[in-house]
């Protein structure tokens, strides 16, 4: 599992590498945000058509965290576009829904409906205790 966690940013490693070595470093910046963005929409798109134990969403935490680290370190501006793809998978790895409000610390990137709509996702919560939880 947590090769299966570093394939992608490897992946996006070894092609920045490349790029630079063709291109001008703000071109590949641009490209990569550009990457970035729709490599996060997606994410969070499949994010809300699964559904994810605690376990499963614990796996989905590390690989949006070892995403955004790799974000961080290889494009300015780019680990920000990373930040409600994190917020989503920190929801999924909670350990009860009344935590959500400290997972969406220090600024909640997502709206409260979609927040909710993502602990809907983990098949151990129930729905009363998410519509309790304060956002």
């Amino acid at each position: 599992m947590e090769d299966d966690a570093d394939a992608l940013p490897q992946a996006l490693e070894q092609f920045t590498e490349g790029a630079r070595a063709q291109v001008s470093g703000r071109s590949v910046d641009a490209l990569l945000l550009a990457a970035l963005a729709d490599l996060t929409t997606r994410a969070e798109q499949a994010i809300l058509h699964n559904r994810y134990d605690r376990e499963g969403g614990l796996a989905v935490e590390r690989r949006a965290r070892r995403l955004a680290a790799w974000a961080g370190s290889s494009a300015g501006g780019a680990r920000e576009r990373c930040s409600r793809l994190t917020q989503a998978a920190a929801l999924l790895a909670l350990e009860a829904p009344g935590q959500a409000p400290h997972a969406l610390l220090p600024t909640p990137r997502l709206a409260a409906p979609l927040a909710k709509d993502i602990l809907a996702r983990r098949t151990d919560f129930k729905m009363e205790d998410i519509k309790r939880v304060k956002l």
